[in-house]
């Protein structure tokens, strides 16, 4: 029984993320919710790109992001295909409808379907960010496929008071293309999120052999 145990303990260390230092960032307590950011659940395309400031980010022990999580307040049955970018920038507001900070391939941090489940939506980092502490940090989700299922408000979020921090745009023509300078609405109301900081495991997972000569 102890070697059956200790078998199934080393093949999920094989397949299940984990990491040391590990340290939980939230940013936003807002409990209204809206259906647009970070990813619209009415409409089959959207575009949001929000700013998290060095101050609200706060004293971080290590500064490599892990996951991010977006705050949702029900179940969706749809599974929705986005990409997700972040990247180091100074601004740290938006002041006009063209204040898009274009995208490249190597923002890229995920790609690949999120299916919002009521409490924190979590997104791993298969390429874990690098964020740089002293400047600010962009985070920006592209929503490329998936439909839409209603007009529930799902995101809760917190105002940012008279301060644009996100920058969104929601169509059922097509998908956006970050890499060209794009014109979206000025909004306050940024989604709550969670940041996970953290040192990605160094030790070696073991073989499937070395499992099963366990």
């Amino acid at each position: 029984m102890f070697k059956k145990s200790l078998l199934l303990t080393l093949l999920l260390a094989m397949f299940l993320p984990w990491a040391a230092n590990a340290q939980t960032v939230t940013i936003g307590t807002g409990t209204s919710a809206q259906n647009s950011a970070p990813i619209a659940n009415y409409y089959n395309y959207s575009m949001a790109e929000m700013i998290f400031t060095a101050d609200e980010i706060g004293t971080i022990d290590v500064n490599t992001i892990l996951s991010l999580g977006f705050q949702c307040t029900t179940n969706v049955s749809k599974n929705y295909g986005v990409t997700v970018y972040m990247k180091n920038i100074e601004a740290d507001a938006f002041t006009a409808t063209t204040d898009f900070i274009t995208l490249s391939a190597t923002d890229v941090v995920f790609t690949g379907t999120v299916s919002p489940t009521s409490g924190w939506t979590t997104i791993d980092l298969p390429t874990p960010f690098t964020y740089n502490r002293t400047g600010n940090l962009l985070i920006a989700v592209n929503k490329t496929s998936g439909g839409y299922d209603d007009y529930t408000s799902i995101w809760n979020y917190t105002s940012t008071s008279t301060t644009y921090k996100m920058l969104y745009k929601e169509n059922d023509g097509g998908a956006y293309d970050p890499t060209t300078t794009l014109s979206l609405s000025l909004n306050y109301n940024r989604p709550n999120v969670q940041l996970v900081f953290g040192t990605p495991a160094t030790c070696p997972k073991p073989t499937m052999n070395e499992a099963q000569n366990v």
